[in-house]
């Protein structure tokens, strides 16, 4: 808009001078905010290790994030997963029915590879939360700490974006007992 105005009194002068001058049109590249939301479905692979043996767990989960670029290579992002329907194998025997959710927060520097693919990393804090069942029995776990991850995105329209990312929500060893989380997840993101 304004750099319609200053060619309209660029023209006004030149008319007065004598000249005859048709305003001229400049066209402004639509651009996108700095906010963004997304969604995405993401696979967990959990090892659990205890005195020698070793249970495998596997999730599907859906994931909801928002975030915030301070420019284009650092931004704040906030993620929230979903989790229902894993089971806890022991020896490839099923034994526990777990479901739960997990929460990060993440500062999230990223590199603009070309105008419409971008490579970024994740650091921050979060937590995860799983209910396991057993029979009749139901036990909460909680655990929180430092997580990490890599990931890239392509812009595939104006304003969407595609993305793939590996985050390990969980890498922890207490009293023997070792736990070890994979999140791999596949989405959409739009900025606005």
């Amino acid at each position: 808009m304004i750099k319609f105005v200053l060619a309209a009194m660029a023209a006004a002068v030149v008319s007065f001078a004598g000249g005859n001058v048709a305003p001229i049109l400049v066209a402004e590249e639509p651009s996108t905010g700095n906010f963004y939301v997304g969604t995405g479905y993401s696979y967990l692979d959990t090892d659990l290790t205890a005195v020698g043996v070793t249970a495998n767990m596997t999730n599907n989960a859906v994931s909801l994030q928002a975030g915030y670029n301070f420019n284009e290579y650092v931004a704040v992002e906030g993620r929230y997963a979903f989790v229902g329907g894993g089971d806890v194998q022991i020896a490839g025997t099923n034994v526990v029915e777990m479901d739960g959710g997990l929460w990060s927060l993440f500062v999230k520097p990223q590199y603009p590879v070309s105008q419409d693919f971008k490579v970024y990393g994740l650091l921050g804090y979060g937590e995860t939360m799983f209910a396991s069942t057993t029979g009749n029995n139901v036990v909460v776990d909680n655990a929180g700490g430092f997580q990490y991850g890599v990931g890239a995105a392509y812009a595939v329209v104006d304003a969407v974006d595609v993305f793939v990312d590996w985050v390990r929500p969980l890498d922890e060893t207490i009293e023997g007992l070792a736990d070890t989380t994979d999140v791999y997840t596949v989405g959409l993101t739009y900025n606005f």
